[in-house]
């Protein structure tokens, strides 16, 4: 892959439930993120490290998101164009993950978030969305790395013992560093990758305005420091999600989120030959 990435947002919150989130209003999520993007660049000289391509367009249903973001990231895997997805609920990572088998794209997901998300329900919402993609055989649970977990439900314990899915605590990764942690993914999870960030994996210190914040987070250089290592030519595309901006502290959470897209985009395309 030799193109500059593209950005889309995916503005819907379905399949958040009210009953864990302390808030429901993700689908706000990009459209804060590109207004405080705005206002980061504004009067400074400073270059775009992607191109905005806009919003999928789909109800606020999960399947019609689903759907749509499936049907976006097929023809741009297919293409061979490196992307983000800017969510949204978490629930749209089954979309993307659908949209790379049909591409005939075999991953490995990195996925940074608070929660594994392996639920085993027959709903599909953002708590069970790789629980379904391991169910429908369109991800291998030994090609799974969790980052930053630590809300784990006794259900997903099994889960991830029984699959034999590597998962990796703040606490873990701040007693074993990030080069031992590394070459764990590396050894159990082979390129190319697809990435995953719930910004609920940083701690609610830095990151108060998500949908489920849970303390004892990783902090923002951590997570970056770790997830730059695979923004190269083997990271097909990434999504960043679950930013509530109901819940934000002066808009440091959106602040933060975009000096991550910003920086992350920057690496990937130092790193990358367009």
């Amino acid at each position: 892959m030799s193109k500059a990435p593209v950005l889309f947002g995916v503005p819907f919150d379905a399949g958040c439930r009210s009953s864990t989130a302390q808030t429901v209003d993700s689908r706000h999520a990009p459209r804060e993120i590109r207004a405080k993007l705005d206002k980061i660049l504004k009067n400074f000289n400073l270059t775009l490290p992607f191109t905005d391509i806009g919003d999928v367009e789909a109800k606020n249903s999960v399947d019609s998101v689903l759907m749509a973001v499936q049907e976006k990231v097929s023809q741009l895997a297919q293409d061979n164009q490196r992307f983000c997805v800017l969510g949204g609920a978490h629930t749209l990572t089954l979309g993307s993950l659908r949209g790379l088998k049909q591409a005939e794209k075999d991953i490995s997901l990195i996925y940074f978030d608070a929660h594994p998300d392996l639920m085993p329900r027959d709903e599909i919402d953002y708590g069970s969305t790789l629980f379904h993609a391991i169910e429908e055989g369109i991800l291998d649970p030994k090609r799974i790395a969790f980052i930053g977990v630590r809300q784990i439900e006794e259900d997903e314990h099994r889960i991830i013992k029984e699959k034999e899915i590597l998962s990796i605590s703040p606490l873990e990764l701040e007693k074993l560093g990030r080069d031992t942690i590394l070459d764990r993914i590396k050894a159990r999870c082979p390129a190319p990758f697809y990435m995953s960030i719930d910004l609920d994996s940083l701690d609610p210190c830095f990151a108060p305005g998500v949908s489920t914040p849970y303390p004892l987070g990783m902090r923002p250089r951590e997570l970056l420091g770790l997830a730059s290592e695979f923004f190269t030519e083997d990271l097909i595309g990434f999504e960043l999600v679950e930013l509530a901006p109901q819940l934000d502290r002066h808009e440091e959470t959106a602040h933060l989120a975009v000096a991550m897209l910003l920086e992350l985009h920057q690496i990937w395309n130092n790193n990358v030959t367009v």
